[in-house]
């Protein structure tokens, strides 16, 4: 009976059957957080610092804009998101000296990103087939447009930056 449900589709997440209420009950329990999803989310206290490193945040934040943004929304706000995150650490820094200048932040960003959006791409040829099984075709075909923006707009990106910077 359980082996027949594996090959059916299920309704969670890509068509599994781990709901966003499973993931919730799995933090909250293993990161004892009071994170939620849906129309009440909330990333209070997820973050535990396991996942820090002390590198050029530049990385991470290419590869969590390339993730997360659609390829539009990344390129029109990429400095303004990095002057955002930059102003938050001038707060925790508090009176001390800042490791960078923002404008050191934005040069990092630019040279890494050919590479941290190809690191980020690797997921997209799974992605692309889960989405592809998806039986209901109107959600099928809004997130392989979603997909495929994304897709464009990154490889058109990775080659622009990889260009520039190999003019400078």
């Amino acid at each position: 009976m359980f082996a027949e449900n594996l090959r059916t589709a299920g309704n969670g997440l890509y068509d599994t059957y781990i709901t966003w209420e499973d993931i919730e009950e799995d933090m909250k329990r293993e990161l004892n957080t009071t994170s939620s999803f849906g129309p009440k989310k909330s990333a209070a206290n997820t973050g535990d610092g396991n996942n820090a490193h002390f590198g050029c945040p530049a990385t991470d934040l290419v590869r969590l804009f390339c993730s997360c943004l659609s390829g539009k929304d990344r390129r029109a706000h990429w400095e303004e998101l990095l002057e955002e995150f930059y102003g938050y650490l001038q707060k925790e820094v508090g009176g001390r000296k800042m490791p960078y200048t923002l404008e050191q932040l934005k040069e990092a960003y630019r040279r890494y990103f050919p590479v941290g959006a190809f690191m980020t791409m690797s997921v997209f040829g799974p992605l692309f087939d889960a989405i592809s099984i998806n039986c209901d075709q109107s959600v099928k075909t809004r997130e392989l447009k979603c997909l495929t923006e994304k897709t464009e707009c990154l490889l058109d990106d990775i080659f622009y930056y990889h260009d520039r910077n190999q003019r400078i």
